[in-house]
């Protein structure tokens, strides 16, 4: 999964509108991830595209605009660093 989260990162930032990323977490798992996108080389538009084909296989991709952004979870509310 890191590799995944990684890649869609990159996805992201190498696209030519996009001038800055802001991922946001509270778990410092996730954050190190995020940084990890900054290692390697950015994917080129026939390495983007061949990304979208892939995601568009997952099961339920088509239904992904209609469903939550954390499926199971809901945050009211600022969300705040558990100490």
């Amino acid at each position: 999964m890191v590799f995944f989260v990684r890649g869609q990162l990159k996805w992201a930032i190498a696209h030519p509108a996009v001038t800055c990323a802001l991922p946001a977490t509270t778990n410092p798992d996730h954050m190190s991830e995020n940084i990890g996108a900054l290692r390697g080389l950015l994917p080129d538009d026939a390495m983007r595209a061949r990304m979208v084909r892939y995601v568009e296989t997952i099961p339920n991709f088509e239904r992904v605009n209609d469903m939550p952004w954390y499926p199971g979870e809901s945050f009211h509310g600022l969300v705040q660093l558990r100490t």
